[in-house]
């Protein structure tokens, strides 16, 4: 059991505060650049909260705006950080004095400028172009100052001059000091014939400059072998344009696809699962190399620091989590892996798009070489997730598991079979770790920790 101290407590409670979207609103609206700016909050989502190793948590707010002077509405994510101790206060201080001469907050998704800190609460809240680790927000972020760097890659990667006009800037996704994921729409014409047209981009930015590189030649490798938009099977990936070294940005094209998500309330849900196992199943065929490498212990080493850190928020969950994490880690020693093969590494239905006649694997951030059970058993826990957020039977849930694994077509020695039901277990408990962090997720997370202490792959639906 956890005997959190003193300060822990005080996190605690400041906690139950910067989880409540209303509390929120008020404290933003009583800033004064907020006031001056002119901006109309429509509403607060809390999208996460998460502690960190200092003992502070870390949590992301979308914001859903008006914008003053128009009327449009947008929306625009804040980042919030509560301290243990006064370090808050100095890291307030340190963005204020790097924001000098930059203007008053600029009232669009970006929300350039913003920063607050609440000292009762120690909670620091910032627009994502503060993050210290991710300088280049302040840049990428910008629709004027980020568009030389667009026309730059593109007219390279095109081979052929396009005069870029506008450009409108969303954060899809971000994780602080870590990397963000951003959609660029703008107009685009061809200098030679004058017409115009709307194009929009993904650029996805990182902290560390080798990490957007690494990425963006694993991509353009994976384009060129078998996985481009003229790929025979119509499985592919979204094609890289370009590496932009300056904003440690890597430029790919944006795929209008759903995601398999949306196929879960579609009569096309069958022959989509299909499609999915299929996709993965060419990812595990394919020839290419990669230096990271996964390994069983490492998968136990971090299933242990995600109940740490859930053990963190709910101390009175502490026996669950950890007779799971018990369970799991011994099973471990059972694991004899086969030969390692290229794994996407966090393979789930929200990273497969399904189009026409195509489908789209996308986010390249986690793909290893390791054992191919990883990215099964890790598809098949986000279908028992899904299954307990939709409410699922538990026919339609193992249903849709056989003809996932049905239509999967690599060889599934014991062996195999053994890694699909350990990994499926292991990512159970972190789904478990992940959902505890967000509010209003108590149900699936106890049938998650339910089915990671009872429960394993149906054998029988396996292929042979």
């Amino acid at each position: 059991m956890v005997n959190p101290t003193g300060a822990h407590f005080q996190v605690l409670n400041a906690l139950d505060t910067a989880m409540a979207p209303s509390e929120i609103i008020a404290i933003v609206e009583r800033c004064p650049s907020w006031r001056a700016s002119g901006l109309f909050v429509r509403g607060c989502k809390v999208r996460k909260v998460q502690p960190t190793k200092e003992g502070a948590f870390e949590l992301e707010y979308r914001f859903k705006l008006t914008r003053p002077s128009t009327g449009d509405k947008v929306r625009a994510t804040i980042v919030g950080k509560i301290y243990p101790d006064e370090e808050g206060d100095q890291e307030y201080k340190k963005i204020l004095e790097s924001l000098k001469g930059q203007g008053p907050l600029v009232a669009d998704s970006a929300l350039t400028g913003f920063v607050q800190y609440v000292p009762e609460l120690r909670l620091l809240l910032a627009s994502p172009s503060a993050d210290a680790k991710l300088p280049s927000l302040r840049v990428a972020l910008d629709p004027h100052a980020i568009k030389p760097f667009l026309a730059d890659c593109l007219n390279r990667s095109m081979h052929r001059k396009e005069s870029l006009s506008g450009c409108e800037v969303d954060i899809l996704r971000y994780r602080p000091g870590k990397r963000c994921v951003l959609r660029y729409r703008l107009g685009a014409s061809r200098l030679e014939a004058g017409d115009v047209h709307e194009r929009s981009f993904i650029g996805k930015a990182y902290g560390n400059r080798a990490d957007g590189a690494d990425v963006f030649a694993i991509m353009l490798g994976l384009y060129r072998n078998r996985f481009g938009r003229d790929s025979s099977d119509g499985i592919r990936i979204p094609e890289p344009l370009g590496y932009i070294p300056e904003l440690h940005m890597v430029l790919m094209e944006d795929v209008p696809s759903p995601s398999l998500a949306k196929s879960f309330s579609s009569p096309h849900v069958i022959d989509d699962l299909q499609a999915a196992a299929r996709a993965l199943g060419k990812i595990h065929a394919c020839p290419s190399t990669v230096d990271k490498k996964y390994e069983v212990e490492e998968e136990v080493s971090s299933l242990e620091q995600w109940v740490a850190r859930a053990v963190q928020l709910y101390p009175d969950l502490a026996g669950s989590f950890e007779s799971c994490l018990r369970g799991i880690s011994e099973s471990a020693h059972h694991i004899r892996c086969p030969e390692p093969v290229l794994v996407h590494g966090d393979f789930w239905h929200k990273q497969v798009l399904i189009g026409h006649n195509e489908v789209t694997i996308v986010d390249f951030d986690t793909i290893g070489n390791a054992d191919p059970a990883r990215d099964v058993g890790n598809f098949l826990a986000y279908l028992k997730y899904t299954g307990a957020e939709l409410r699922w039977t538990e026919e339609e849930t193992r249903r849709y598991a056989e003809v996932f694994l049905a239509a999967y077509r690599l060889p599934t020695p014991p062996a195999l079979k053994t890694g699909i039901d350990f990994y499926y277990r292991a990512s159970l408990l972190r789904l478990a770790c992940v959902v505890s962090r967000q509010p209003k997720e108590w149900g699936p997370r106890a049938s998650l920790l339910a089915e990671s202490l009872r429960s394993r792959v149906d054998s029988a639906a396996l292929p042979v």
